[in-house]
C-alpha cells in the first residue's frame, strides 16, 4: 500500500500548474499522515492479536495446572462414576442375554396340546334299545351298554394312553406289552371299554413315545384327587421329568345308568 501511495504523490509532484500542484502536494502531505496513521494502528491491532493469544496459551497452561474446586471434583468423579456405571450396566445386560440364550438352548420346551375323544357305543346289553348320548350337565350317557370305545384324535403322531378313573380305583390301557399309536389327526377308534356304573371320567393323554407306565404311576400316587385339573398337573409333572416333550390331552365323562 505504502510504495503506490508513494507513486500517486510523485504523479502529483509532476503537475505542470504550479497552482494545481502546489494544492497536490497539500493534499499528499495529509494523504501521508492518514496513510501513518492507519500503519500504526494496523500495527498496534496486530500486536494487541498476538498479545492476546498468547495470554489465552498461557492461560490454559495455567488452567490445567490449577487445583480445582472440590464441587468440580465432584462433578468430575460423579460424571466418571456414571460412565463406569454405564459400561458395567452394559457388559451385564450382554452376559445376561447371553446366558438367557444359552439356558434357553439347553433347556428343552414343553408343549401341553389339546387332544379330543369321543366316546362311541359298543356291545349292548340284552333287554332293550341300547344308547349312548351327551346331556347336558352330565355328560356322555352310557345305557344298556357292555362296552363302549373312545374315537382318539391328536394333534402330532404318537401313542394315546388311556385311563379310566372312577372313585378312587383306575384302569389304564393299552395292556402290557401293547401299544396304542395315533396318526396325527387322524381317528383313532379303541374300543371295548367296560361300562361301570356310575360316573367314569376318561384321561387322554398322547406323547412321542409310550407312557403308560408314567401314567399309571403318576394317577396312583394321586388315587384320592376328584379334581380333573390337579390330576392332570400330576401326569403333566411326571412326564416333563422323564423328559417328554410334549403331551396331547383330553378328559371327557361317562356315566353308566344301571339296568332296571
Amino acid at each position: 500500500m505504502a510504495d503506490d501511495l508513494e507513486r500517486v504523490l510523485d504523479a502529483f509532484a509532476g503537475a505542470p500548474d504550479p497552482e494545481l500542484r502546489r494544492h497536490l502536494q497539500d493534499e499528499a502531505t495529509d494523504i501521508r499522515a492518514m496513510a501513518d496513521e492507519i500503519d500504526r494502528l494496523t500495527k498496534k491491532t496486530l500486536d494487541i492479536g498476538q498479545i492476546s493469544g498468547m495470554e489465552a496459551i498461557a492461560f490454559l497452561e495455567q488452567a490445567k495446572q490449577r487445583p480445582v474446586s472440590r464441587t468440580k471434583r465432584r462433578i468430575i468423579l460423579t460424571y466418571r462414576g456414571v460412565q463406569r456405571l454405564a459400561i458395567a450396566a452394559t457388559v451385564l445386560l450382554a452376559i445376561s442375554g447371553w446366558l438367557i440364550l444359552l439356558f434357553q438352548a439347553r433347556t428343552p420346551q414343553r408343549e401341553l396340546l389339546l387332544a379330543s375323544a369321543t366316546p362311541f357305543a359298543g356291545q349292548p346289553r340284552a333287554g332293550g334299545a341300547a344308547e349312548l348320548v351327551l346331556r347336558p350337565g352330565q355328560g356322555y350317557v352310557a345305557e344298556r351298554l357292555d362296552t363302549y370305545g373312545v374315537s382318539i384324535q391328536s394333534p402330532r403322531d404318537g401313542f394315546a394312553t388311556i385311563a379310566l378313573i372312577r372313585d378312587g380305583a383306575k384302569d389304564v390301557y393299552p395292556r402290557p406289552g401293547a401299544q396304542i399309536r395315533v396318526e396325527a389327526f387322524r381317528e383313532l377308534r379303541y374300543p371295548r371299554l367296560p361300562v361301570e356304573e356310575g360316573r367314569t371320567t376318561i384321561f387322554i393323554i398322547v406323547t412321542a413315545s409310550p407312557a403308560e407306565h408314567l401314567v399309571d404311576k403318576a394317577l396312583a400316587e394321586d388315587a384320592e384327587s376328584q379334581d380333573p385339573a390337579a390330576r392332570q398337573m400330576k401326569v403333566q409333572s411326571r412326564l416333563w421329568e422323564a423328559g417328554h416333550r410334549w403331551a396331547a390331552v383330553c378328559q371327557i365323562t361317562i356315566t353308566g345308568i344301571p339296568v332296571r
